[in-house]
């Protein structure tokens, strides 16, 4: 008759093939040997690490997305979709490194070879690329903010009068240095002739600080201002000539940006 182990022997030890549970962990931090790296059953977990790395990059992309403009967002795109690339290469390049499953086991591991580190560096560096470039543009890229016309409309006569552009005080996230402005002063009447070619504008920011202090524009324009480090309500007086009998309407967009 077989004796019970005792309590307080030497922990028991289950044994499968090439992998070994030390069963007194389970329950407790468990501690596994997927393969021994002779028989080539398992990928090294460091193969795998690049993949990771550019799969957690998207991730964090999507969950902390600034905004604004697709087109500064090309280096994080380019950067981040090499690294997935080199990163699946190193998975499959450990794959073919492992051998097919059941092969006879070698004397040793493998060292990886200088084109595998290679391949793992330039994923892993390719990823934290795109999120340096993606946290660049959190900090300094373009942000769209919405511009609102105070008075009413629509502006009529050779002197239509006076409106004031307000642009809303900046946040946490969107502290620009400069402000890009699109004005465009339309016809009001899509149906009658139009006025837009007698229209002139004139932009006059009412914000200290806030330069050029006077700009002339046509009816459609951009014009690009410094903020003067006002992190406040920033607001520009339009002041709209256009041709007898012509009734004109207002609109802005806006676009903050550190020069």
């Amino acid at each position: 008759m077989t004796e019970p182990p005792a309590a307080n022997g030497p922990p028991s030890v289950t044994s499968t093939g090439d992998r070994t549970i030390v069963g007194s962990t389970i329950g407790a931090g468990s501690i596994f040997n997927f393969g021994n790296g002779r028989n080539g059953d398992s990928l090294p977990v460091v193969v795998l690490l690049p993949l990771l790395a550019a799969v957690a990059a998207a991730v964090y992309a999507v969950l902390s997305w600034p905004g604004g403009p697709q087109h500064q967002y090309l280096w994080f795109y380019l950067a981040l979709s090499a690294a997935f690339v080199v990163a699946v290469l190193c998975v499959i390049g450990g794959a073919a490194a492992k051998g097919p499953k059941g092969a006879a086991p070698t004397a040793a591991p493998s060292k990886p070879s200088t084109a595998g580190l290679l391949l793992l560096s330039s994923a892993l560096v390719l990823a934290l690329l795109g999120l340096a470039g993606l946290e660049d543009v959190r900090r300094n890229g373009e942000i769209t903010v919405e511009i609102s016309v105070r008075g009413g409309q629509p502006l009529a006569g050779a002197v239509a009068g006076t409106r004031t552009l307000v642009v809303p005080a900046s946040t946490a996230d969107n502290v620009r240095d400069h402000l890009r402005l699109a004005l465009t002063v339309s016809d009001d009447n899509p149906t009658s002739p139009t006025c837009v070619h007698k229209t002139t504008a004139t932009l006059t920011p009412t914000t200290p600080g806030v330069t050029p202090t006077t700009k002339r524009v046509p009816a459609q324009a951009v014009v690009e201002f410094d903020l003067g480090g006002s992190r406040g309500e920033v607001t520009i007086d339009v002041t709209v000539r256009t041709g007898p009998g012509c009734s004109m309407q207002v609109a802005a967009r806006g676009t903050l940006f550190n020069d």
